[in-house]
């Protein structure tokens, strides 16, 4: 199957230690943590290409530098595909658009400036002659040489779809194609210069129609890692390897890479296989040193080393231990320029802002609140900006805030503070990092008149979908059941509750957006905002989230799907308190009895960064299905949900109910009724206190 690597890109770049290497060491780990989804070799230098931005690490030293949309003209942080050209630029993909990086310049296409058919870039190849073969989603195939662009696409050409996932090119200048559509590969195709051709499992030894991966071997055999195993094409036959004849741990390919040997070594999503012709070696955690056995990226340079790109870190390995000499060279290139921000990676390193006064507890009688804090910068950067949270939620600039810097270290700030007991957070930021928030919780002693907030609910679910290959059980009632139960907080907890409910054929793109617009603009800095989804949820593959509205057209996912920048900034920009409800991957059969499954971690991860303030209740963890059932009469995560908000999560009996007790009974429940095989994620953000968001009602 064609790797779908998970969305998601978080806010803070986060930068690990980087373990040194010795000489007599297999293994090593860089870039713990991180998603690596492409790399390319330059001697002495890795390019890495992450969810976070671009990474060239100094394999010697184990020294690097991170380029994001922060530091360069990345268009996007998100990094699909490295190659380098004969003269050492750097030509990086992203799903903004293509660059071109000469150690010190940074050129950018998009289809604005140039003849990029599509900005979401998936795959770059350069042919002997210079030349630059660009994958695109959406846009087909594309050749620059460096002047002119040459766009081929299922109208002009033998394409069979105008997704591009993979290019390989052969010693004869051959390119071997990858396409296919979100959810059903096209083959295999092969393009000479004049002619094309497609290999599928009709007319050939192909095993799948969904290509994973591509490598060429030293005696021109085509590699080729599909939904169904691994495909040996030496021109005339075809010989497949998959778990049934062969060691493979996994019948979906995600890399394949050649060493000098002739050895493949096969990235799947259950581990890292080598293959020398006769016999298999397979590497999981649970026997080597991966960071995590599902592997996106290969690269093996000229001293053997493998450089694995896994969903968390970066490994090398190199059987009989790691060969990184200093004195390696790279291919005689132009002498890249040396930049200062390149020197020193301290410069990544995050301040840490502490406030000073008022002290945690204190109380306060005046709207106008003067707030001290020091600030230690280990990085020697200047600080840029500092931010200002009221639980949780960003204050504006322009909302009466006032910034004073007493000295190097100490500064005070003055801002319009809620009539209201709260938390108040800052947050620190230079140009390269950000800072955790420094938080204390103030009580308001003023004038004791207190308005209730109001609750804003936008509840959306969807069962009864037009495709009838995506037709759910309970969604909508998921959605009904929620409003219903929160509708009687209305004079208890909050002073009115406000509901837009939509449902199955209410349920468009157009009312979703409609909805979400509403959502904003009504609640104020005194309400509660709740997001309320059930129903299908869909990466692309490019891993971008989107929820799928009743018309729906999964062929046109971007153009009828609604995708998760809209909710992210939706919520994000909501004054008040901001809850979201996400229950939208049902297990339901899309395309023949395949499931729609996201990968909610990243989507939680985005939502609940420090400066958004949102609590996200999502119903799975990472790749997990949600379960619904007849006997439940709702989805397992929205029956836990409705129980807990009914008493049951009323952990301490004291007649309410918190996002933290919530969080408790639900996580717990889940488990419970699906016998452990869906474990509900809840994440508040640390500047965000808990909070009520139900009082029991007495019988």
């Amino acid at each position: 199957m064609t790797r779908i690597k998970a969305f998601i890109s978080l806010i803070l770049i986060l930068i690990t230690t980087v373990f040194s290497v010795s000489f007599s060491q297999e293994w090593s780990v860089y870039l713990a943590g991180k998603q690596i989804n492409c790399l390319a070799d330059e001697g002495q230098y890795l390019w890495v290409g992450t969810t976070d931005g671009l990474v060239k690490l100094n394999k010697s030293t184990g020294e690097f530098i991170v380029y994001g949309k922060w530091n360069s003209k990345l268009p996007d942080n998100w990094v699909t595909a490295i190659a380098i050209d004969g003269q050492g630029n750097k030509w990086i993909g992203t799903f903004g658009g293509l660059v071109k990086f000469d150690g010190v310049n940074w050129t950018v296409y998009k289809e604005s400036n140039s003849g990029l058919p599509d900005n979401r870039v998936c795959a770059i190849a350069i042919d002997g002659g210079g030349n630059k073969w660009i994958g695109t989603y959406g846009g087909g195939l594309a050749k620059f040489d460096g002047v002119n662009w040459t766009v081929y696409n299922t109208s002009n050409s033998g394409l069979p779809h105008n997704n591009v996932w993979l290019i390989a090119i052969d010693r004869r200048g051959n390119k071997w194609i990858g396409t296919g559509s979100l959810l059903r590969g096209e083959g295999l195709a092969k393009f000479d210069g004049v002619n094309w051709s497609v290999y599928n499992t009709s007319n050939s030894g192909l095993p799948d129609n969904s290509v994973g991966a591509i490598a060429i071997d030293g005696e021109q055999n085509i590699w080729i890692g599909t939904g169904e195993g691994l495909a040996k094409f030496d021109g005339f036959n075809w010989t497949v390897y998959d778990t049934s004849n062969s060691e493979l741990p996994s019948k979906a390919f995600s890399a394949i890479a050649i060493d000098g040997q002739g050895n493949k070594w096969i990235g799947t999503a259950r581990g890292l296989a080598k293959f020398d012709g006769v016999n298999w070696t397979v590497y999981k955690t649970s026997n080597s040193k991966l960071p995590d056995t599902v592997v996106f990226a290969i690269a093996i340079d000229k001293q053997g080393n493998k450089w694995i790109g896994t969903k968390k870190g970066l490994a090398l390995f190199r059987e009989g231990g790691i060969i990184l000499s200093e004195k390696e060279k790279p291919t005689p290139k132009p002498k890249e320029p040396e930049k200062t921000e390149e020197k020193d990676t301290k410069k990544t390193i995050p301040p840490v802002i502490t406030i000073i006064s008022p002290r945690d507890g204190s109380y306060f009688t005046n709207t106008e609140l003067t707030v001290q804090y020091t600030i230690k910068n280990p990085s020697g950067e200047p600080i840029t900006k500092i931010r200002v949270l009221i639980d949780g939620k960003l204050l504006p600039q322009e909302r009466g805030i006032m910034l004073k810097q007493i000295d190097e270290e100490t500064g005070e700030i003055t801002i319009t503070a809620p009539q209201r007991d709260f938390e108040l957070s800052l947050i620190a930021e230079t140009k390269y990092s950000i800072s955790a928030p420094s938080t204390v919780k103030l009580y308001w002693r003023g004038d004791a008149f207190v308005i209730k907030p109001k609750l804003y609910i936008l509840a959306i679910g969807v069962s009864k979908y037009k495709d009838k290959d995506l037709q759910l059980r309970f969604a909508s009632k998921d959605a009904t059941d929620f409003v219903e139960i929160m509708k009687l907080q209305k004079g208890l907890l909050f002073e009115d509750v406000i509901v837009k409910l939509l449902v199955d054929e209410q349920a468009t793109k157009d009312n979703i957006l409609d909805g979400l617009d509403w959502l904003e603009r009504q609640t104020t800095s005194k309400d509660v905002a709740i997001l309320f989804l059930a129903g299908h949820g869909l990466n692309d593959r490019a891993n971008n989230f989107y929820f799928l509205p009743v018309d729906v057209e999964i062929e046109h996912l971007k153009r009828t799907g609604v995708a998760f920048s809209d909710i992210k900034n939706t919520v994000s920009a909501i004054s008040g308190k901001s809850i979201v409800f996400v229950d939208a991957c049902h297990s339901g059969n899309v395309f023949g009895g395949k499931r729609a499954v996201v990968d909610m971690t990243g989507i939680v991860n985005e939502l609940t960064s420090a400066e958004s303030g949102v609590v996200v209740f999502a119903s799975s963890t990472g790749k997990q299905f949600s379960f619904e059932d007849p006997t439940w009469g709702n989805g397992a995560f929205t029956k836990a949900l409705i129980e807990g908000l009914k008493g049951k999560a009323d952990l301490l009996g004291k007649g309410k109910i918190t996002i933290n007790m919530l969080q408790a009974y639900i996580s717990e429940r889940v488990k419970e009724l699906t016998k452990g095989k869906q474990t509900p994620t809840v994440v508040k953000p640390q500047s965000v206190p808990d909070f009520p968001i139900a009082v029991i009602i007495q019988k």
